[in-house]
């Protein structure tokens, strides 16, 4: 094998891990493995199980609330040094762009911005917003952390009811607490929908609902909430007491 050809097989090597080339050339240095044991492994790495075919001891530098690394089968799989769109969220805060098998999956990462980013859970329902009218006006500048718990306030003043944020709040699944999820808003749903192929490739390799469908928002004005249709980006306001799907969603800092 041509010295070019191995090291380009390294650096896709590296890239699958989200490691730097030197760093994995290091690794296998200090093995005592030669050049073409890299070359071989990195042709079949991409494609089979990782933790079946290497040890990678170099941890990456995650986001403050992410784990770094998690132990499986007495090796070690990192979070990448960039987190994106499609890669999978799991219970013990690993990121990785694949399945990890014996490790909770509890969201698909669905946008990345400078200081953290969102994640869609595995699962929805469909709801109305208010089967009642709850009446409230909550800004799409909010995080939908903050709308959900406003909404949920105001539904508690009023003697209403509040389903769609009331489920986000609740939600308890694969992994996640109640507590942690929250009704995204209408901008954020937005921002999801631009990563919206890379997400729900990886929502159908894990067998999770997919994204096609009605999905309220925590934006609203008076009795009507907005919408956003992730079959083709349309946006629209409907009355709350109106059905529509509910999914929730989970925010990560850096």
């Amino acid at each position: 094998m041509e010295q070019k050809e191995k090291f380009a097989k390294l650096d896709s090597l590296a890239g699958e891990l989200g490691l730097r080339s030197d760093e994995v050339a290091a690794y296998f240095q200090k093995k005592g493995q030669p050049e073409t044991t890299v070359s071989e492994l990195s042709e079949t790495v991409i494609s089979e199980k990782p933790k079946d075919l290497y040890e990678v001891t170099v941890k990456s530098a995650p986001p403050k609330n992410l784990s770094a690394v998690t132990i499986l089968r007495s090796k070690e799989i990192v979070t990448p040094r960039v987190i994106e769109p499609g890669m999978i969220l799991y219970e013990d805060g690993l990121v990785y762009p694949g399945n990890v098998e014996g490790n909770r999956i509890t969201s698909v990462i669905g946008y990345v911005g400078k200081n953290g980013g969102l994640a869609v859970c595995l699962q929805d329902e469909k709801k109305c917003w208010s089967s009642d009218r709850l009446r409230i006006c909550v800004s799409n500048k909010l995080s939908g952390r903050e709308a959900t718990r406003l909404i949920l306030e105001a539904a508690l003043r009023q003697g209403k009811r509040a389903e769609a944020a009331r489920y986000c709040f609740e939600y308890a699944q694969d992994g996640v607490k109640a507590g942690e999820a929250f009704l995204p808003t209408q901008e954020e749903l937005g921002l999801v929908y631009q990563n919206k192929e890379r997400v729900q490739h990886s929502l159908s390799l894990i067998h999770a609902f997919g994204l096609n469908k009605l999905y309220w928002s925590s934006s609203a004005a008076g009795r009507d909430a907005w919408f956003f249709d992730f079959r083709n980006g349309a946006e629209n306001g409907a009355l709350v007491s109106e059905v529509a799907f509910v999914r929730p969603f989970l925010s990560f800092t850096f």
